[in-house]
């Protein structure tokens, strides 16, 4: 397990192989079926060869031997008579009396010759060598043998003349030749893949080639490209299929050309012909005719090898044969052999891949005219912006409703339970608890029913129900350790059941202690208690860990060791500060992985107690706010129109900014001579839209409109370039149907510097519902669509350094990825690790993700909504990077997470009346958070009272209407903007 990072997350480059799944178990099982099935191979021709020798041995390899050898010392010993008992005989009178002594010899070759046919003695004999006795010098001619006899080829060369002989070659070829057609076969799999991948390769590059050419040959640089580096899937089965069908439009198959495949074949059969003509002193023209013959498998036996030294160089070359042989069959048999055999009766719609783009072409001409319908569709359900057209929508459903109503009136469901909660998790039972239903038109005849199942990546998760629940509350049992498990619960009456409420808890690992709980907290002591282990792994003692929040690297916080006792009372805290705690087990191997965390606060004062609290409730600030004259924050009427003039000489608290259009997208720009100065975008329901810079005058204390520019569509959201410095050309980011880069100035407001699709395949782009900028690198765009993918780009601001002239933005794809298993609503980036490589998104699968540039084959669900609601929008905390904060459609509350502890909420804000529709932290502060919804308030909490429930906020400010954004100033942190139909209004908080 890893540490606590300072970051709040654990670093993936800390963890081990082992826990990614790549194991050496997993490497080893991959490989070792084809690296046996070789050995297996090898050990059977040597184990035959040696066999063979043997029983040749005992054949009478030596006994042959032994007679040639006695033939020729007779024939010479005759000669030598003959040359010294007649020397003064005439020449041909010597030749006459040789006669005999040759017959003799030529009889007796005769008989060794009929009596031992394939003895590899006369083989050697005729090309003048000697051959020895001892069976070890045949080994290597006797698995030559073997190996050419498994293969098929059979030269017949030095086959054994026993009964013995043969029948060991008829049972050992039985089961050799199916083992090496096997091994063969898949040695020829893996040449087949790598003459793929090569050529693949060679097609990558050929292009790459052409088109830098066509690049350079037309004068162009490089600007304005797509070129998508990485693209990683985050899903399963279906979303592969889908990434795919997105990309059928370029796609293609790879064939490696018949022609090809043959000159690959025939060079190295020229080559391996040379070699081995050397090698055996043959002419090329015969060296080439033994090749072909052999990996051809024919083997007529007419040319054998018979160079000793040399055969096993031989046989490897002739094994290589076949196998480039047997892939050449392979890739012809799977490809051209299907295209001969339907030669002249395939027509154009068969072939699957063109049907394929042919209907994947009318689904894109169908998307471009629903895409900008379903943008609309996507920022209204966002932000619960009514239109005419919908109401009136709505309006004839419910007449249409009550109409029939009144015809047949059917049972309403039950209304599900309220407030779920899981908590006490040990090793083997959880317990739930929840509140009933607001209202059953059963009255109390209804029961709950009870869904849990493990949450892990199987396919198949088998599930247990338990029925007829009378109770609020109720304790899982028999449940297995260290697992996540997800609960379903419905209300049910005998009309049916309620939609289900959700929520996962952990089962504990049972070698942890077990039942962690705070007993007694003051200002300066916790007393905390916990159960041993369920299974110990010996004597054990106990060790206590804990430190302050935001917590450090895990080597730095501070530990008691408290020895069998289960309960220890910790002394020497500040008062009022938040703590982390957790127990570890510790015995004779070691550390046992810790138990859960908890979070505690100690008191602020010594006396406190929870009655004493109750009395200064949080919402103390937010009363005296109220009670000030005027019913404002700081004494000035809110909600109201007409202007807010000074008092007593001071800056206005409130400023406003009325367009003729309604307003959505906003954004604060950085730079620091640039103050007060906001980009907003207008929501009209048409192709034409607008984005306005505007700028405060102070000394006037009016917002004066800088520039106006045309924008194709409504604006989703609009960011201006993270440049606290000022060393950046002053560049602003908007995203609707296209990613756009606009450059600020000039007559029109702005000029488009780049528009960035992320779909090379076609001009067609899906809507983005979102983006952010990367603070800490400004290079780096993070963007969201509907087509369920988030895109990161790297932006070529244009930064000028050392010289003068106008360099133009560009971009391109870096990463793209799909996220979610539905529409993606939101992107943001957070500054922990470094503050460049992570970001987390959300999207209408009601789930919030994190992921790492660094290693996108991961990625961490942080929070799933109970009822899979989606999730709109998520902020990061400024100053601690380990919480956010999202909020659901149609929800009143917002959601604040910690990634130290996922799955879980630390705290609810649900103060509204209405649905949130927008979220911002504090730039200079930790604890404070600004909200705003339809109930048309924008108000400010304060959480560092976490993770005791936060019931008020601290400020609240009424609009004059329903207020679909909030932002809060970076550069100036003492000023929030929000935005209600066409009012555009900043407060100083």
């Amino acid at each position: 397990m890893c540490g606590i990072m300072q970051s709040g997350i654990c670093r993936f480059t800390e963890l081990s192989p082992g826990q990614f799944g790549l194991t050496k178990q997993l490497v080893l099982r991959i490989a070792l079926p084809h690296v046996s099935l070789l050995v297996v191979a090898v050990g059977y021709a040597i184990m035959g060869s040696w066999v063979l020798t043997a029983i040749k041995y005992s054949d009478g390899t030596a006994e042959a031997v032994e007679k040639m050898t006695a033939a020729k010392r007779r024939f010479t010993d005759g000669l030598w008579r003959i040359s010294r008992n007649h020397r003064n005989n005439s020449f041909m009178d010597r030749v006459d009396l040789s006669y005999d002594p040759f017959q003799n010899f030529t009889d007796d070759l005769y008989d060794i010759y009929r009596k031992y046919p394939k003895s590899l003695a006369i083989a050697n004999n005729k090309e003048n060598r000697f051959i020895g006795g001892d069976p070890m010098t045949n080994v290597t001619q006797n698995l030559f043998f073997a190996a050419t006899t498994l293969t098929s080829i059979g030269y017949g060369a030095n086959a054994p003349d026993s009964v013995m002989g043969r029948m060991f070659c008829v049972g050992y070829i039985l089961f050799g030749i199916p083992l090496y057609l096997i091994t063969l076969a898949d040695l020829a799999k893996f040449c087949t893949e790598g003459m793929n991948r090569l050529y693949t390769e060679f097609l990558k590059y050929k292009y790459q080639v052409h088109k830098r050419y066509k690049r350079w040959k037309s004068g162009r640089k490089r600007r304005d490209s797509i070129n998508i580096g990485e693209v990683f899937i985050a899903g399963g089965d279906d979303e592969v299929a889908e990434f795919l069908w997105t990309h059928l439009e370029t796609t293609q198959f790879v064939e490696v050309p018949f022609i090809l495949i043959y000159v690959t074949l025939i060079s190295y059969i020229t080559f391996a012909s040379y070699l081995i003509s050397l090698l055996e002193g043959w002419t090329f023209y015969d060296g080439f005719y033994f090749v072909i013959i052999s990996v051809l498998t024919i083997g007529f036996g007419d040319l054998v090898p018979r160079n000793q030294k040399y055969v096993l160089v031989t046989l490897l070359i002739i094994l290589v044969g076949l196998v480039l042989t047997t892939t050449c069959i392979d890739v012809v048999g799977a490809y051209y052999i299907d295209r001969l055999h339907f030669f002249g009766r395939r027509l154009e719609t068969q072939d699957p891949l063109a049907w394929l783009k042919a209907v994947q072409q009318k689904r894109i001409e169908a998307m471009k005219r629903e895409a900008m319908r379903k943008l609309f569709e996507t920022v209204t359900a966002l932000h619960h912006m009514q239109f005419a057209n919908l109401s009136a929508l709505r309006a004839i459903t419910k007449d249409d409703k009550e109409d029939s109503d009144d015809n047949l009136q059917l049972p309403d469901p039950p209304d599900p339970p309220r407030n779920m909660i899981a908590y006490n998790a040990t090793a083997e039972s959880v317990t739930l608890s929840w509140d009933p239903p607001i209202y059953v038109d059963e009255g109390r005849r209804y029961w709950y029913t009870l869904t849990f199942k493990t949450r892990t990546p199987q396919r198949r998760n088998h599930m247990t129900v338990v029925d007829f629940i009378n109770t609020t509350s109720f304790e899982v049992v028999g449940l297995k350790s260290f697992t996540l498990y997800e609960f379903l619960l419905t209300t049910t009456t005998r009309y049916g059941r309620s939609k289900h409420v959700r929520c996962q808890e952990y089962t504990e690992p049972c070698t942890v202690p077990q039942s962690l709980r705070i007993e007694a907290v003051s200002s300066e002591t916790a007393t905390i208690s916990w159960r041993a282990p369920r299974k110990n792994n010996g004597p054990e003692a106990y060790v206590i860990q804990f430190t302050q929040e935001p917590a450090p690297q895990f080597r730095y916080w501070r530990k008691y060791r408290v020895g069998k006792s289960k309960r220890f009372t910790i002394t020497e805290l500040s008062p009022d500060t938040r703590y982390m705690i957790c127990v570890s087990a510790e015995h004779n191997f070691g550390l046992a992985a810790m138990s859960k965390s908890m979070r505690f606060r100690t008191r602020t004062w010594w006396c406190e107690d929870d009655d004493q609290q109750q009395l200064f409730p949080p919402s103390l600030a937010c009363i005296a706010a109220k009670m000030l004259p005027g019913g404002g924050i700081g004494g000035h009427q809110v909600g109201g129109g007409g202007p807010h003039p000074q008092v007593g000489g001071k800056r206005k608290e409130i400023y406003r900014y009325e367009a003729s259009h309604t307003l959505y997208a906003t954004s604060w720009s950085q730079r620091p001579d640039k103050k007060f100065r906001l980009a907003v975008g207008s929501f009209l329901e048409e192709y034409s839209n607008k984005v306005s810079i505007v700028q405060l005058d102070e000394e006037l204390g009016e917002f004066a409109n800088r520039g106006t520019f045309e924008h194709p569509y409504p604006a989703t959201k609009v960011i201006w370039i993270p440049d606290s410095k000022g060393v950046y050309p002053d560049l602003l980011a908007t995203s609707g149907d296209y990613l756009r880069i606009w450059k600020v100035g000039g007559d029109n407001g702005a000029q488009l510097e780049c528009l960035l699709n992320n779909n090379r395949n076609s001009d067609f782009c899906a809507p983005l519902t979102s983006f952010d900028w990367n603070e800490v690198e400004p290079g780096l765009v993070g963007t969201s669509s509907i087509d369920t993918t988030c895109t990161i780009w790297q932006i070529e601001t244009g930064q000028v350094v050392g010289q003068t002239g106008r360099s133009r933005a560009s971009g391109h794809v870096k990463t793209q990825l799909i996220a979610h298993d539905k529409e993606v609503y939101d992107i943001a980036f957070t500054k922990a690790g470094g503050g460049r490589d992570m970001f987390a998104s959300v999207g209408a699968d009601g789930s919030v993700r994190m992921f790492d540039l660094r290693h996108l084959e991961h990625s961490t669900i942080i929070y799933e909504e109970p009822s899979r609601t989606p999730l709109l929008r998520l902020a990061w905390n400024k100053q601690d990077f380990n919480y956010l904060a999202t909020f659901a459609q149609d929800s009143p509350e917002v959601i604040i997470l910690d990634i130290r502890v996922p799955c879980t909420p630390v705290a609810r804000l649900n103060n509204h009346r209405a649905c949130v529709n927008g979220i911002a932290w504090a730039p200079h502060s930790s604890c404070h958070i600004c909200s705003a919804g339809d109930d048309q308030q924008a108000l400010i909490w304060d959480i560092q009272s976490m993770p005791r429930p936060i019931e008020d906020p601290i400020l609240a400010y009424q609009a004059g209407g329903e207020v679909n954004q909030v932002h809060w100033a970076t550069a100036q942190p003492d000023w929030i903007s929000i935005c209600f139909g066409r009012i555009l209004e900043i407060l100083r908080v």
